[in-house]
């Protein structure tokens, strides 16, 4: 265990002051730094929000004058009324909720409430009147009728009245909030440009004390590090077998002895790896020649059937022909997608993908299995995003096929692919099959678990445990819920950055 007595009395020594110095500085510069962030913090949060507000509220005010203006004088206008029910159901209550509470405010001047109430006041009027001019005129027709259109008129000169009111309210408003935001962040930036002159000298000193120590302590113990340094170079650009120099019996030479075991045990877990790597790619190589040859076996044969007895299938038999040809290739596509992504490294690269199509071309893999359970596999709207093609259309056919294999007896299967965005997109696929218990839940993902005898249902108990793998390269996650006996819905989702 090292005591580092003699670099400590080393260090105490000259930085005592230093400290002090440093502490001095932390609390100058947190001081500075607190008044200074309160006063941009209430111009920020507390005026400059007051600004924007009232800016859209003139804004919104504009807007509806022209709109209440335009399905006046335009028979083909009967469309805004939305707009104009959006701005004064909507829009204006907001608003004048908000200038509500500015009004409460204790620091609002009692010359702003009146003008806040004039605001307020007149905007009701004027929602009043855009209501009214909206059930004026609703149909075309009711642009013929002379006693409507003088009556909406009417209704209009008394909005423009309302409306210019709200405006001069607001640009009142507006000025002195203006005023004090201005008036504020120059105070800020006067505070601020004195604060930066104190802390510059100060600066100034603390950089001056701090190398004449730093030189004078560092002299003495900085020869003995040169050699732990450069060793420690060698070991971050993979030279393991890096050593260093064991000077002295002080506590940076015990240090360095440690350091050289360090590197032996290094140097021997990276040997390990080496190796297990070796033994990988091995393994990854037959595995990749047995489960291609008989594919390309098979895809050898399509092919000589589509060629010398192309005339003699029918409709049915020429189909069934290219179903398989097709599955086969994509069968072949995704044992090369999946060899490569158990390589180290990213195995395929992040293309743009068409979650729709991607989809449709799972259904078309799964068709016999959809036609034989008489399932029903509804795909909603999906989203193109960026991922790893092949690995995403294993994770899909992986949890539809077992939405289908994990059906009720004697219920067809129904089984809905959906997704929503949530700070990237979370998808789902929601089944009424037999469901699985609360405490299975986790256990599905892990490798191997099977929660049925083979007898039961068939598989090789890893296709959860891929699924999860593929959301963990796309740096999301996979999960489950579900109901005995009622089924199960599965999410997975994606991060928008890979």
């Amino acid at each position: 265990m090292f005591k580092f007595k003699k670099l400590k009395n080393k260090i105490l020594t000259g930085y005592g002051l230093f400290l002090i110095i440093i502490v001095i500085q932390v609390l100058l510069s947190f001081y500075v730094n607190k008044k200074a962030e309160e006063t941009h913090n209430k111009l920020t949060q507390e005026v400059k929000p007051k600004v924007n507000l009232l800016d859209r509220y003139r804004n919104a005010n504009r807007v509806l004058l022209l709109l209440v203006n335009t399905k006046v004088v335009d028979a083909n206008s009967t469309l805004l009324t939305n707009k104009i029910k959006q701005i004064s159901e909507v829009d204006f209550p907001y608003f004048r909720e908000e200038l509500n509470h500015i009004k409460l405010e204790k620091n609002t001047a009692s010359l702003h409430h009146q003008s806040i109430d004039s605001i307020v006041q007149n905007t009701l009027y004027f929602e009043q009147n855009a209501k009214k001019i909206s059930d004026l005129l609703v149909l075309t027709n009711d642009y013929k009728n002379q006693k409507k259109i003088e009556e909406a008129k009417s209704i209009l000169t008394k909005s423009a009245t309302n409306s210019t009111s709200i405006d001069r309210g607001l640009a009142f408003l507006q000025r002195h909030y203006n005023k004090e935001l201005e008036e504020g962040f120059t105070n800020l930036s006067e505070r601020l440009d004195n604060s930066s002159r104190i802390l510059l000298v100060s600066t100034l000193i603390f950089v001056l004390l701090g190398v004449f120590f730093s030189l004078k302590i560092t002299y003495s113990i900085t020869k003995p590090l040169k050699n732990l340094m450069e060793g420690a170079k060698g070991i971050t650009k993979g030279k393991f077998t890096s050593r260093v120099s064991v000077l002295g019996k002080d506590e940076i030479a015990e240090l360095s002895a440690i350091f050289n075991q360090m590197s032996i045990s290094l140097n021997r877990s990276f040997n390990d790896i080496k190796n297990k790597n070796k033994e990988l790619e091995q393994f990854t190589y037959i595995a990749s020649h047995d489960l291609q040859e008989p594919l390309r076996t098979l895809i050898s044969f399509v092919d000589l059937l589509d060629k010398n007895y192309n005339n003699q299938f029918d409709e049915f038999g020429q189909k069934s022909l290219d179903y398989i040809k097709g599955a086969s290739i994509r069968m072949s596509n995704l044992v090369k997608g999946l060899l490569e992504y158990s390589r180290i490294g990213s195995s395929s690269e992040i293309t743009t993908i068409n979650c729709n199509q991607l989809l449709q071309d799972v259904k078309s893999d799964l068709t016999v299995a959809i036609e034989e359970s008489n399932a029903t596999l509804i795909i909603e709207e999906l989203p193109e995003l960026k991922g790893y093609e092949t690995e995403l259309r294993l994770l899909f056919q992986n949890l539809i096929s077992n939405a289908i294999k994990y059906s009720k007896p004697n219920v067809p299967p129904v089984v809905r692919v959906f997704a929503e965005e949530r700070k990237g997109w979370t998808f789902a696929v929601e089944d009424n099959g037999i469901g699985i218990e609360k405490k299975h839940l986790k256990r599905i993902f892990i490798i191997f678990q099977r929660l049925h005898h083979m007898t039961e249902y068939d598989g090789t108990g890893i296709g959860l445990a891929h699924c999860n793998k593929i959301a963990e390269l796309h740096k999301g996650a996979i999960w489950a819920k579900s109901v005995p006996d009622v089924g199960s819905t599965f999410y997975f989702n994606i991060s928008r950055k890979l």
